[in-house]
């Protein structure tokens, strides 16, 4: 089973980098909290189909956000007109992924 691992952080100032949405068939955990608990680790487990979304923005509020496969591979969607890739982090264009994607469950 493979397991994908990201650097998560909330830095207080715009900044955060987290698994906001992942298929139905994977699990998300965190992990390795910073003391401060602005950084820790994530990783998702699941099938190599599996599909994460993960939110990325910078401290100047700029959208890094992207979709991607537990195997490693990206994955591109076609957005409508007026709007960017990186508004993949928006729950409503979660269906553009064509796959069962829900909300992570935070504790």
């Amino acid at each position: 089973m493979p397991e994908l691992i990201i650097a998560g952080r909330n830095t207080g100032m715009a900044a955060i980098t987290t698994i906001v949405a992942c298929s139905q068939t994977v699990q998300v955990r965190k992990f390795d909290h910073s003391r401060t608990g602005n950084h820790w680790s994530e990783a998702a487990s699941g099938s190599e189909d599996g599909l994460i979304v993960v939110q990325d923005i910078s401290n100047s509020g700029r959208h890094n956000c992207y979709a991607q496969r537990l195997s490693g591979e990206r994955v591109t969607v076609e957005m409508p007109a007026g709007r960017c890739i990186w508004c993949i982090c928006e729950e409503e264009m979660w269906n553009r992924l064509g796959t069962d994607v829900v909300r992570v469950e935070r504790e």
